[in-house]
């Protein structure tokens, strides 16, 4: 009896140690998996702090820049302002100078005009019967010249669509063509393309044509030519 309940004591005693020593066990891995994550957390933390400062840098250098490109605009505008400045300066000394060198003619043509009747009139002390004739100055106006604004009449290019169209009809009789100003009445066509006489042309087998060619100017620069085709109503 004695044996079986030390035997029984062990058993507890075994058991309870077993017990601890898994208890023990867990407890580490628990406090392992704890330091797992707290390192974690803290590479965690660094990876955002590291991200938050690198942002930061850029947008510190973002507004340098543009504080950068607000300078040189700046310093761009000053620049254009200085310019013009200069430019105004230099157009009064012009204007001054040419009022002076003007004012200086003046004072000369006043001066011979001054020498010119003290010469007359010792001319007259001298020689009384004598007449003097003065001649006026004849002043030669400029002619204006007049810019060609808007549509003008093209022979040559109204022979060519003449030309072409008899060339692409063979010289066929049943086919007359010839220039009239009622032509730009329909649509015009540029460049010149003989695809646009096709169209006219095309299944047919007879027909009266006429055409027209002008050329249109803007500020004395001739811009395009335009070319009329169309039946003879």
């Amino acid at each position: 009896m004695k044996k079986l309940i030390v035997i029984m004591t062990l058993l507890l005693v075994v058991i309870i140690v077993s017990v601890t020593v898994i208890i023990l066990k867990s407890n580490t891995k628990v406090n392992k998996l704890k330091n797992l994550q707290t390192i974690e957390n803290t590479d965690m933390q660094r990876d955002i702090d590291n991200e938050q400062e690198n942002i930061i840098t850029n947008e510190i250098e973002l507004d340098t820049k543009e504080e950068i490109s607000n300078n040189i605009i700046n310093e761009v505008n000053n620049n254009q302002v200085e310019l013009k400045k200069q430019d105004n300066k230099s157009i009064q000394k012009e204007t001054t100078t040419s009022t002076q060198k003007s004012k200086t003619a003046v004072d000369s043509i006043a001066e011979q005009k001054t020498e010119q009747k003290e010469e007359i009139t010792q001319e007259k002390a001298v020689e009384p019967v004598q007449e003097v004739i003065k001649e006026t100055p004849i002043v030669e106006e400029t002619p204006k010249v007049e810019l060609k604004n808007g549509y003008y009449y093209n022979a040559s290019e109204s022979q060519l669509l003449v030309s072409e169209f008899k060339r692409l009809t063979n010289n066929d009789n049943n086919f007359t063509v010839k220039i009239d100003s009622r032509a730009n009445n329909s649509s015009p066509f540029w460049p010149y393309k003989e695809s646009e006489i096709n169209k006219q042309i095309y299944n047919a087998s007879f027909g009266n044509y006429i055409v027209y060619a002008e050329d249109y100017y803007k500020d004395d620069v001739k811009q395009r030519t335009l070319y009329y085709i169309t039946f003879d109503v």
